[in-house]
């Protein structure tokens, strides 16, 4: 076996780089530190505040913190997050709530996501809908995997009913029962 010692091996031009043949093994050197591809951008937001919100209305769903964010594709004044490069996503959420403090209403919960810009895609859909009956709240959510174009935005609505009328309560703090989260796939 002979050893070959360069500091860059570069393909010809307009080829790849190919080590190896079909059948045999490349073993990594102890102590050797490799590049690979990384499931980047990703993020990472979530409710961390009261938020409650009007009978019989869509309504977006603030994320107001961004725990993890590589691109600083996310906006926590609008709850949206703008995506950075083209390329398939997975996008997941999750809403919690229930009909407001002190109120024995009881609530229907119906949700979606949504990217818009290049072309409105609604995803996630998911009800609480207990067939025509109310209970007093829960979660609900959604997941997809979708194939963006960079500025496409990525949120989460709401849509509930209450018997009379009242106000829904969105749950949020630091066990992150609202959050939503999404991340490049490698391909």
């Amino acid at each position: 076996m002979a050893t070959l010692f360069v500091d860059k091996l570069d393909p010809q031009s307009g080829t790849s780089l190919e080590i190896g043949s079909s059948g045999d093994t490349v073993s990594i050197g102890s102590g050797v530190t490799q590049t690979i591809a990384v499931n980047t951008p990703y993020f990472f937001a979530y409710r961390n505040a009261s938020l409650s919100i009007s009978h019989a209305t869509w309504t977006t769903i603030i994320f107001d913190t961004a725990e993890l964010d590589t691109a600083s594709g996310f906006n926590t004044t609008t709850g949206k997050y703008i995506v950075p490069s083209a390329g398939k996503y997975y996008f997941e959420y999750a809403i919690k709530a229930e009909s407001a403090a002190g109120d024995s209403d009881a609530v229907r919960l119906f949700s979606y996501g949504e990217r818009n810009i290049s072309a409105t895609t609604t995803w996630g859909n998911s009800a609480i809908n207990f067939r025509a009956n109310y209970g007093r709240g829960g979660a609900i959510g959604g997941s997809v995997i979708l194939n963006c174009s960079a500025n496409d935005e990525i949120f989460a609505k709401m849509y509930f009913q209450t018997v009379l009328g009242g106000n829904v309560d969105v749950d949020y703090g630091s066990n992150r029962p609202t959050y939503i989260l999404g991340y490049k796939l490698i391909e």
